[in-house]
């Protein structure tokens, strides 16, 4: 069965822009994969640079000032290659030599103090991100407070099916997505319905990796939905003996059976069935098996 598979980048933490200006330049693209420190983009030619650290950027942090959010600058500070100190969350003159040697660093005015828009905090790093396209790029006005960066997870691939085709697909089916340079494998992790009864399929890898693998950042889109022709087993390839599909039969039991050309029944088991054949088990190679007759009129 030949059907779209849908894949979405998955948000996992939404940051907002503190910066007021217009923005200069936007250095990092939608997608991309950012680390401690990082420059994001520029607004009046002043850049905002990412850092780690679950506490909002919610004021300057200058000499005196305490708390959580001047702990991550101080360890932002570490891991770029300066030494403020212990990371004890108090901004101290030691803090202070850090922050501008790091802003003579970044080609920022050494004051020493960091200004509220100067970076954005993230609550884990490094992280793949994307910059909202329709709020952050190059001469638009930020007032502050835009809903800007979004930190993503990995795209979730979905396959929406009508009613005929969720009864047909099997809850494990493999699947063959095609990428932009190769296919990918993937199985149908379960079969839900969505909010208006559609059935729609999750796919997976059996494991944690992405069904895009290395791929996912050049084939997925990372604003809106990307489309990939996607194909679903539904009967496995098997091989074996094969007999016709009307030969298989129950007996009493529920057991499967074939009849031979003496009249005695075979218990097998049967592997798969398509197209009028079924691959058994359970009965040797060359034996002739009966086919009911069922008279028609006419």
């Amino acid at each position: 069965m030949t059907l779209n598979a849908s894949a979405e980048w998955e948000a996992t933490s939404s940051v907002a822009n503190r910066a007021i200006g217009t923005v200069t330049s936007v250095d990092v693209r939608s997608g991309a994969v950012v680390a401690q420190g990082q420059k994001l983009y520029s607004v009046d030619l002043r850049p905002v640079h990412v850092a780690q650290g679950t506490t909002p950027m919610h004021r300057d942090l200058q000499l005196g000032a305490s708390g959580p959010d001047v702990a991550q600058l101080q360890q932002m500070l570490i891991t770029v290659g300066f030494e403020p100190g212990d990371v004890d969350g108090v901004f101290d003159v030691g803090t202070v030599g850090a922050v501008r040697s790091w802003q003579s660093r970044e080609g920022i005015e050494p004051s020493g103090a960091v200004a509220l828009g100067d970076i954005v905090f993230v609550p884990e790093l490094p992280i793949r991100i994307r910059i909202d396209p329709d709020t952050v790029y190059t001469g638009a006005i930020l007032s502050g407070g835009e809903r800007a960066i979004t930190g993503l997870g990995a795209p979730r691939f979905t396959i929406a099916l009508d009613d005929r085709q969720a009864e047909l697909v099997p809850s494990d089916a493999a699947v063959v997505v095609q990428g932009p340079s190769e296919p990918w494998g993937a199985v149908i992790e379960r079969v839900e319905r969505d909010e208006n009864g559609a059935a729609v399929a999750t796919l997976g890898t059996g494991d944690s990796a992405p069904v895009c693998g290395d791929e996912c950042a050049e084939a997925v889109g990372t604003s809106g939905t990307t489309l990939f022709s996607s194909q679903i087993t539904l009967v496995p390839h098997t091989s074996g003996l094969t007999v016709p599909a009307a030969a298989v039969s129950t007996d009493a039991s529920g057991v499967a059976v074939v009849v031979g050309d003496d009249g005695a029944k075979h218990s097998v088991t049967v592997v798969a069935s398509a197209q009028g054949m079924s691959v058994v088990e359970g009965v040797p190679e060359g034996m002739r098996v009966r086919v009911p007759f069922t008279e028609r009129e006419g």
